[in-house]
């Protein structure tokens, strides 16, 4: 023992107090949530806007079902990508009150951070400020493995809430269709038109198609949208067109938002389209006139329908007459005809009618122009002395009394002297088709038998 010990080297401590071992768990980075955007406006989002939020703290490199509820039907990003595998988790935050959906837009694998991202609607609203609750990721289950050989566990990404944060407030507004492009359409060329409709506060989703708009009016359908953009505000439609419109009217453009896959921020919105009928003429009826006799001033009756202000043209007038399209012209009257022709003939007049949309009637007539003649057939009339009146009554006179000779003028006389002054009333029994003139033949004791020229034109 003693030649081992003397060989051997002896090691010792001399504790000067017990000695405590403590082993415990490293705990892991706490889990957070935090909103990333900034509003385009100060401190608040606007409809249409995108609010992103984060969840931090995570160790991520898989990702297993199930998929969040409505994922292929709800998710803008699955709709754009297809990708289910990765992208079908949403985060929960409290905009005002209302639970939305924040859709994860950024693949997870491999990430410490995972992105989400919401479109502001027209009818959301919180003053106070986005909040988001505790543990609000629903959806994929993300999981760590530290070796491939490892079997990958569950990522804790339960997190504490987010109180409401007053730098990420919402304004609401309605979404509203506030024009179309044009604004009235011509019922001659409704087939294949188009008309841009235009929103505010909010934007079309990527998934616009016909089905996503309505037409009120018999025989009115979308036939086709032009290409529409996530995130477009406007969005031009094709018409298609198979029906009569029978009277003014007035096509109603609706916006349905439940129509479109992509468009959760757009509500139903409807704006009117005027359909434009084109002006239509009333009878023109043709005329026989006198050579150099002032005619009494005619005017053709207002054209009904059309769009606008309506304007009034005649062209092929026989000389001497002039057409006043407005009143402020020569006749003094709007639509009249007026003057002392001068030239014997037939003269087809051409009248036009045109709205604001240059919509046109046009129509025509004829003014047949006569030499006046030397003597026209005298008419003798019996008035009774006493009192003055005709006898036996009224006189009609017809053009068939004028013979052949297409005399307009008829002389006028009594047939005896009265013995008081005689009043004879003129006028035509059809105004449309001739005119009298003069409107009344005063006869005295002195010019009785002195022919006045009644004239019909």
């Amino acid at each position: 023992m003693t030649g081992r010990l003397a060989g051997a080297v002896r090691l010792c401590a001399v504790l000067s107090a017990p000695l405590i071992l403590v082993l415990a768990a490293v705990p892991a980075a706490a889990q957070t949530v935090s909103i990333i955007s900034t509003p385009a406006s100060g401190d608040t989002y606007l409809p249409g806007e995108k609010i992103r939020t984060r969840i931090s703290g995570l160790n991520i490199n898989a990702a297993t079902s199930p998929n969040a509820p409505n994922c292929r039907a709800e998710s803008p990003f699955v709709q754009r990508t297809g990708d289910q595998g990765h992208l079908c988790s949403y985060m929960s935050i409290n905009v005002g009150g209302v639970t939305r959906k924040a859709w994860n837009y950024t693949n997870p694998i491999g990430s410490t951070a995972v992105d989400f991202e919401y479109t502001v609607r027209g009818d959301d609203e919180d003053t106070d400020g986005i909040s988001i609750p505790a543990n609000s990721i629903t959806g994929r289950v993300w999981r760590y493995a530290a070796t491939a050989q490892d079997i990958a566990q569950p990522v804790n990404r339960d997190h504490a809430a987010l109180t409401a944060q007053a730098g990420h407030k919402v304004v609401g507004a309605s979404v509203a269709i506030t024009s179309t492009t044009p604004a009235t359409l011509d019922e001659t060329n409704l087939d294949g038109a188009t008309i841009t409709v235009t929103l505010t506060n909010a934007t079309f989703g990527s998934a616009v198609t016909a089905s996503s708009f309505e037409l009120t009016l018999a025989g009115a359908t979308v036939d086709s949208v032009s290409s529409v953009s996530s995130g477009d505000t406007t969005a031009t439609l094709t018409l298609g067109w198979s029906g009569d419109i029978s009277a003014p009217a007035t096509l109603a453009v609706t916006v349905l938002g439940a129509a479109n896959s992509g468009t959760a921020n757009l509500t139903t919105g409807t704006v009117p389209v005027g359909i434009n009928r084109t002006p239509i003429l009333g009878t023109l009826a043709n005329k026989r006139l006198v050579r150099g006799r002032a005619i009494a001033r005619f005017q053709i009756a207002v054209a009904t329908d059309g769009n606008g202000t309506l304007t009034y043209t005649a062209t092929g007038l026989p000389g001497g007459l002039v057409f006043d399209a407005d009143g402020t012209g020569t006749c003094g009257m709007a639509r009249g005809f007026c003057g002392t022709p001068t030239t014997v003939g037939n003269s087809t007049v051409t009248v036009t009618v045109s709205d604001a949309q240059n919509d046109q009637d046009t129509g025509t007539f004829v003014i047949s122009v006569v030499a006046p003649t030397a003597a026209g057939p005298t008419v003798l009339i019996d008035a009774d002395p006493a009192t003055a009146a005709l006898d036996p009554g009224p006189l009609f006179l017809s053009e068939a009394s004028t013979g052949s000779n297409n005399a307009l003028g008829y002389a006028v006389r009594l047939s005896a002297r009265p013995t008081a002054t005689v009043m004879v009333a003129v006028a035509s029994s059809d105004t449309g088709a001739a005119t009298a003139s003069p409107a009344s033949l005063t006869f005295t004791t002195q010019n009785w038998a002195t022919g006045q020229t009644v004239t019909a034109t």
